[in-house]
C-alpha cells in the first residue's frame, strides 16, 4: 500500500517512517507535490486506533477465531515465509502552517471528498488507515462503500472483542463530511464537521500517529483472495480560517 498526503497550499505536512514504512517524498507544501510512504509486506491483523493497540487473532482447527491477542512487535515473527510481514505499520504525520506570521489561526480537516484509492488486489475492502491525534481518532477504508461490512475492530480490554467504530469516525469510498464548510468557520461551529483535527497558529502543529492494516473482521479479509498487488491511497486536508461570530 503506497500512501500519500496532498495538503491545500498553505499547508505543509511532514512525514516520518515507523515501523514498515518508507518514506518517498518527506513533505508536501502544494497540492501538486505530495508527500509519500511506501509500506512493506502486510497481513491481516485489528488495530483500535483510539488506544494505540494492535491485534492478532488465534484461530482453531477449523479456522474459527478463538482469541485476540495484542501484539508487542508489529512484524510477525511466526512467519516461516522468507518474507517480512506487518500485522500493521505506523508513521507521523506532522501539520503545519507555511506562513507562520500571519497571526491567523485555522481549522484543520481531512477532506474525504478528495480520496481516491487505486488498486484491484481482492483484499482491498479490509484497507484500513487510522489517524491518531491527541486524545482523537478517525479511520477511513478507502475501498468500502457499505458502512455495515466496514466497522468491525478489535476493542481494547482485559478481553478484547470485536466492536464498532462510530459512524462519524469512520470514512468510506465516495464519502463527502465537509459540506458547507469555506475558507472560514466560526470559533463555535469548527468542531461541528467531521474529519476536525484541531487548530494551527503560528509555528503550532498537530501530529497524527497513522496506522495502516488489513482488518482480520472485514469479510474479504481471505487467505484465497490475498496477492501482492500494490494499492494506492492518497489523502487530502484542508484549512478553514477561524473567525468569531
Amino acid at each position: 500500500a503506497i500512501t500519500s498526503f496532498n495538503p491545500e497550499a498553505g499547508l505543509k505536512v511532514t512525514l516520518t517512517a515507523g515501523e514498515g514504512t518508507t518514506i518517498g517524498t518527506a513533505s508536501s507544501t502544494v497540492d501538486t507535490t505530495p508527500a509519500t510512504v511506501t509500506h512493506d509486506l502486510m497481513r491481516d491483523a485489528s488495530v483500535d486506533v483510539q488506544n494505540g493497540k494492535v491485534y492478532r487473532v488465534v484461530l482453531d482447527r477449523e479456522g474459527n477465531p478463538v482469541e485476540y491477542k495484542e501484539v508487542t512487535e508489529l512484524k510477525d515473527g511466526t512467519n516461516t515465509e522468507s518474507k517480512d510481514y506487518y500485522f500493521a505499520t505506523t508513521y507521523t504525520a506532522k501539520f503545519e502552517l507555511n506562513n507562520a506570521t500571519s497571526g491567523k489561526t485555522y481549522a484543520l480537516y481531512y477532506d474525504n471528498s478528495k480520496l481516491t484509492a487505486t488498486g484491484a488486489a481482492g483484499v482491498k475492502e479490509s484497507l484500513r488507515i487510522g489517524f491518531k491525534f491527541g486524545s482523537d481518532f478517525f479511520v477511513v477504508a478507502p475501498f468500502r462503500t457499505q458502512l455495515a461490512k466496514a466497522q468491525d475492530y478489535i476493542k481494547a480490554g482485559a478481553t478484547p472483542a470485536v466492536a464498532q467504530y462510530a459512524d462519524a469516525k469512520l470514512f468510506l469510498s465516495g464519502e463527502t463530511n465537509l459540506t458547507g464548510l469555506n475558507n472560514s468557520v466560526e470559533d463555535a461551529d469548527k468542531a461541528t464537521f467531521e474529519g476536525y483535527m484541531g487548530t494551527l497558529a503560528g509555528t503550532g502543529d498537530i501530529t497524527a500517529t497513522v496506522y495502516t492494516w488489513f482488518e482480520g473482521n472485514d469479510e474479504t479479509s481471505k487467505a484465497e483472495l490475498v496477492d501482492e498487488e500494490a494499492l494506492t491511497a492518497k489523502f487530502s486536508f484542508t484549512l478553514a480560517e477561524v473567525v468569531e461570530a
